[in-house]
Parts: structure tokens; sequence; C-alpha cells
């Protein structure tokens, strides 16, 4: 990654509306988030961390951090779970248009909670984790 941005688009975050398409940036890390702000709003816990919450479906969210790279395993053998998800399946993909690891893991708790669903990249020596976060047991 560039020391100036990263631009991280998934078509989740970044698809048009039905309703006019307000196209955002959101700094996390040194990257750069791009995200249709008609369907999500942002919160930000720190400066290395957002929040992006559905408009449309209310419970709805994504949540997106920067942390420092794991030394000696992939981003995705070191993505932190809930302790209530069973161990991951780790699969390549591609995140903002660099190679990432695409995690899914199911819940421990009941067939009604959906899989938790993640992508990573490496990007310097940082790690960028977009999780969709579902509902505890």
């Amino acid at each position: 990654m560039s020391a100036a941005r990263l631009a991280i688009a998934l078509a989740l975050l970044a698809a048009p509306s039905a309703t006019t398409a307000k196209a955002e940036e959101a700094p996390v890390g040194a990257a750069v988030l791009a995200y249709d702000a008609a369907r999500w709003s942002v919160e930000r816990p720190s400066e290395s961390s957002l929040r992006l919450r559905s408009r449309r479906d209310e419970g709805a969210f994504v949540v997106v951090e920067a942390r420092p790279a794991p030394a000696g395993e992939s981003c995705g053998a070191a993505m932190r779970l809930p302790f209530h998800y069973r161990t991951p399946r780790i699969a390549a993909a591609t995140l903002g248009g660099r190679p990432a690891e695409r995690i899914e893991a199911r819940s421990g708790c009941r067939s009604a909670v959906p899989p938790a669903v993640a992508y990573c990249a490496v990007s310097g020596a940082m790690v960028y984790e977009l999780r969709v976060a579902a509902p505890g047991c």
C-alpha cells in the first residue's frame, strides 16, 4: 500500500442504491473505504476502525479494521472471531483489487444464526479486515 491511500471498494458497500447514490469515503488506518452514503451510515470507534450501519436493514452492519499484519501466518488464520464460531473456512479472494482471503465460520449456537463472513488483505505492514457482523447467539 502506498503511504497515501488504498481504495477499498466492495460491491456490497459501493453499489448504487435505488435512490441517488452518494459516493463517500472514510479513512481507516492508512486506507480509504469508498461506500454508498445512501445505504450506509458510518460510526468511528477509533482511527483504525469503522462500523457501517445499513440505513435499510436495522441490525445489519459491516466492521472495517486496520491492524498490524500477523507474523508468520495468513491474515485469515489470525482473524479474531467470537468464541461461539467454529473453525473457519479460508479461501483466496480479492479485496480492492488486491489478493485477499475470504473467511467464513458457522456459529455453534444454532442453525438460525447466519455464518460470519469476513475478508482480509495485507498491505504493507497492515491487515485490513472487513467483517459482516452477525448477531450473537
